[in-house]
This record gives structure tokens, sequence and C-alpha cells, in this order.
């Protein structure tokens, strides 16, 4: 593990000086540096984007931090989807970057966890936290949507929830909801 932390500082010590470079592209580079540890290659690309600026404000630093871990999230949420459902149909052969992105999709060891790790270098108790974690949201989901159909059946179509309910019925529908 020290090694890939020795890797991933050394990168965040060079900010890229390539205008065509993506930060997408950086990011994927780090993350893979990193040996899919994000937390690791999030952290790298923040001290990278600091590199340049002097005295960064608490503010700048707090946007700066939360635009990578979305950058990161994105990126993961991306790959899953591939991943998943792939994209073989849509390839076209003069596509070369398409196809490699094709032929990845179908790798389901390259499915990432929740922090970023590829499912084929995951440890079982890894996995298994990922679930949980899978698990957690969904049953989350789920009431949410039944709070939603709760308010869609008071709510006329075209009414505005606040011109017809109030905060405290909301809460009653969402107790009901979190019972149902």
């Amino acid at each position: 593990m020290e090694a890939v932390h020795h890797t991933t500082e050394a990168k965040a010590k060079r900010v890229p000086s390539d205008d065509n470079i993506s930060m997408r592209d950086v990011a994927r580079e780090l993350l893979e540096d990193a040996k899919g540890d994000q937390v690791a290659a999030q952290a790298a690309m923040v001290r990278m984007a600091f590199a340049v600026v002097r005295h960064p404000s608490p503010l700048l630093r707090e946007l700066v931090t939360y635009a990578v871990a979305e950058l990161f999230r994105s990126g993961i949420r991306t790959k899953r989807h591939v991943i998943w459902h792939g994209e073989r149909d849509t390839v076209q052969p003069e596509d070369h970057r398409r196809r490699v992105t094709a032929l990845a999709s179908g790798n389901l060891m390259m499915f990432p966890l929740p922090g970023g790790k590829p499912l084929g270098r995951a440890l079982g108790k890894e996995v298994s936290a990922a679930a949980d974690t899978f698990e957690a949201q969904s049953a989350d989901m789920r009431i949410k949507a039944r709070w939603f159909r709760l308010i869609v059946k008071a709510v006329g179509p075209n009414q505005y929830v606040s011109d017809v309910l109030n905060e405290k019925r909301l809460e009653k529908m969402k107790a009901e909801a979190h019972n149902g």
C-alpha cells in the first residue's frame, strides 16, 4: 500500500500542463494509480488542484473538495452503468474508443464497489459491505417512493404541493410511508 500511496502522491504534486487533458482523465489515472482506492485518488486530485493556488479560501477548499468528490462519484456511476448494462449494441466498428468501452463493459470483475474498488480486487467482507450499502439505499428509496405516492394522492396533477399540503401533513405522510 505504501508504494501505491507514493505513486499517487507523486502524481498529485505534478499538475497536468496539457490544456486538452480532461479532469475525468486525470481522475481515472489517479484512481488506477491508487489501485481503486477512491479516497486516496480524490485526496491526490485535491492536492493537485491546490498546487496551483497559493492561498485558497475555506470556501474554495470546500468547493474544490466537493467538485472532486462529485467527479469521482459520477465516474463510478457511469462505469457501473456501462458494466452492468453494456454498450455492445451501439458500437460502430470505426469508433475505437467506444469499442474499447464496450469490451470493458462485459467484464463484471471491473464493476466498482461504493468506494470505487473493482469487484475483482475486493475481499469478501468488502463485497458484503457493498451489498449492505446498496440494500440500505434501496430500502431508503422504497420509503421515499411510498411517500411520493401518498403525496400524489393528496395533490392534483396541476396543483403545487405547497398549495395543498403543509409541513405537518408531509411529516405525517413520511411517517406513514416509513411504517408502510
